[in-house]
């Protein structure tokens, strides 16, 4: 289903990863599919592992762009193509993996198995329209904290870090749902009950 989402790694003070989903964005999909990471990454104790996988990890770049746009171009998309095919899309995929709007809470392993430097796109800013933003969820290593954000907000929400600015629309930045410390995970359950999930 078309929920669109947010999953957000911050360390150091800084963004890793602020990567924009289209699909299953609620709890009982990606967040638990975050979860489900947490979860394991602490019982392997692998936090120090993902931890380095993240410094092999940047944002785009404008010479990035134009790599992306130089291979756009030989696969047939111009500049002001509004939609691609699904055979352009499938190569882009191919091509730029970590890129993909398909990846969801995905992005998490992917990162985790890199070997080599690769670059995202940082979507951060999506959190600031809770219209379209649905959910997010933050993996925040500076804090040691888990959260989970709703979208939906006609008022600005007190709690979060996202700035509580009035959109065109009429829509605030999505709001603090949840907090839990990377070393007090909850089970499935207790999870879905904090969001007042049905599995």
């Amino acid at each position: 289903m078309g929920t669109r989402h947010l999953i957000a790694v911050y360390i150091n003070g800084e963004y890793k990863i602020a990567q924009y989903g289209q699909w299953d964005g609620y709890p009982e999909g990606q967040g638990l599919e975050v979860l489900d990471f947490l979860i394991t990454q602490k019982t392997e104790n692998n936090f120090e592992r993902f931890k380095q996988k993240l410094k092999l990890v940047r944002f785009k770049t404008e010479a990035d762009q134009k790599v992306f746009d130089a291979y756009s171009k030989s696969i047939g998309i111009s500049e002001t193509a509004r939609f691609i095919s699904l055979e352009q899309a499938q190569k882009i995929d191919t091509k730029f993996p970590f890129l993909s709007r398909d990846l969801g809470a995905t992005i998490l392993n992917k990162v985790n198995e890199t070997e080599e430097p690769i670059w995202l796109v940082n979507s951060i800013d999506f959190a600031q329209d809770s219209l379209f933003c649905e959910f997010a969820y933050v993996i925040d290593f500076d804090t040691n904290k888990f959260e989970i954000y709703t979208g939906f907000r006609t008022t600005p929400s007190r709690k979060g870090r996202f700035k509580a600015i009035e959109n065109n629309n009429g829509y605030y930045a999505i709001g603090l749902q949840q907090t839990y410390s990377l070393d007090k995970l909850p089970t499935k359950e207790k999870f879905f009950k904090d969001l007042k999930c049905t599995d």
